[in-house]
């Protein structure tokens, strides 16, 4: 496993197309998910891409950078605002100061659109397995 020093980013551009085929493929299909129009009428005060995509992108990218994610790893994510269809989500993955000697590694996780915070949370990465 690497040991970062520095945070991690990566970013995406959250697409209708992206949500259209996460809720094709497991259901997530909810109309807050895709009906504007309904949409605009709850709390959310319009469409919203599922919490469990962007947690899923999230899971990707602590795959790929080899951080050992695939075997044991923890991933908590708290939303707290949502992530609409066009929105380009800036994930930040930090190094928690003095976790590691308190025990395994860890680190912060953040999510912005914009300026503005909507995710934030925290991953400790698991053993490799053989």
């Amino acid at each position: 496993m690497p040991e970062p020093t520095a945070p991690f980013e990566a970013d995406w551009e959250i697409t209708p197309q992206m949500i259209h085929a996460f809720g094709t493929i497991t259901g997530a299909d909810a109309r807050i998910h895709w009906d504007a129009e309904y949409a605009r009428g709850t709390r959310f005060g319009g469409v919203v891409a599922p919490g469990m995509l962007v947690t899923g992108l999230l899971d990707a990218w602590l795959t790929r950078l080899g951080l050992g994610w695939p075997a044991h790893g923890e991933l908590e994510t708290r939303y707290v605002a949502p992530v609409r269809p066009g929105d380009r989500l800036v994930a930040r993955l930090s190094p928690i100061e003095g976790a590691s000697a308190t025990g395994p590694l860890q680190f912060g996780i953040e999510g912005r659109v914009g300026e503005a915070l909507v995710l934030r949370g925290h991953y400790r990465p698991g053993a490799e397995s053989g």
